[in-house]
């Protein structure tokens, strides 16, 4: 008679790991009841002066104990829980709601951006009903707001519910395909629905000015952008040999620290008070050239 024996081995690390997990699961139920999250905005410039020429939602979560906790760290559990779809129409309906604050200040920036997930777009015709009642409720021009997909979802989107971004566009809303040039992307839906912008991923920003390959990519993304008709955008610039790099491949919009980190609403309506621009940067001839 043979007999089996089953080994499991845990280890301190993995158990604490599987603890933080289920309590941070456990404390993110409510969260938005009870007013814990908020929205920072990072500011998106013109690179060649400075203007604030729009401004990403970017949600943070104000836990009692655990201080400001970043996204990074919750939002993959409450995708796996489901939780992602009221945090996801919490920041949507923030972000009209700063928007319309805006307007009425008179301060609005061109384009308001909120990350959408594909476990969003599951809710399927829901979630656009819901899109379009907010943005009535606010009364907020629907072609200041911005949905982001990164490539991997988008793909996932148009394969499985392609009928939701046509009824964005109807909308009014603008599109935009976020962290471009990292994905495992099929170029056949640039043709097939009307996006309004590109964001070249920050991984390739930040290697643009050492890796020949980093800039033959962003400067094809951005001659992609330009032949299509769409702005571009460049993410994550950290420093102002990056800004005149992709100045002179043509990339006209940019965000990143160089020019602010993510900041609360409060300090993104001062810098559109004060409406200073930077002074026009010329861009310097680069050892990189394509």
């Amino acid at each position: 008679m043979w007999f089996y024996r089953r080994f499991r081995f845990h280890s301190a690390e993995f158990d604490r790991e599987v603890h933080e997990r289920v309590s941070i699961s456990d404390d993110l139920r409510g969260a938005v009841e009870r007013g814990e999250l908020c929205l920072y905005y990072q500011p998106q410039v013109a690179l060649d002066s400075g203007r604030i020429v729009g401004a990403e939602a970017l949600l943070r979560w104000n836990h009692p104990k655990r201080g400001l906790v970043l996204p990074g760290t919750f939002i993959p559990i409450a995708e796996r829980t489901g939780a992602i779809v009221a945090l996801g129409e919490f920041v949507f309906s923030e972000a009209c709601r700063q928007l319309k604050e805006w307007n009425e200040l008179g301060l609005a920036p061109g384009v308001v951006a909120v990350n959408f997930s594909a476990s969003q777009f599951k809710a399927g015709p829901d979630l656009t009903d819901s899109i379009a009642a907010t943005i009535e409720r606010c009364g907020v021009p629907p072609s200041r707001l911005e949905v982001e997909l990164t490539e991997s979802v988008l793909m996932e989107v148009t394969e499985q519910h392609n009928e939701l971004l046509t009824r964005l566009r109807k909308l009014g809303v603008r599109i935009a395909i976020d962290d471009f040039g990292i994905g495992y992307s099929s170029l056949s839906y640039l043709t097939s629905y009307p996006f309004s912008r590109l964001k070249i991923a920050q991984e390739l920003v930040l290697g643009a000015n050492s890796e020949r390959r980093n800039a033959t990519v962003v400067r094809a993304a951005i001659r992609l952008a330009d032949e299509l008709g769409i702005e571009c955008i460049a993410e994550g610039i950290e420093t102002p040999e990056q800004a005149d790099f992709l100045i002179e491949a043509g990339c006209r919009q940019g965000q990143g620290f160089l020019f602010s980190r993510p900041v609360e609403a409060s300090a993104v309506t001062a810098m559109l008070r004060e409406r200073r621009d930077a002074p026009p940067r010329k861009p310097r001839r680069l050892s990189l050239a394509g």
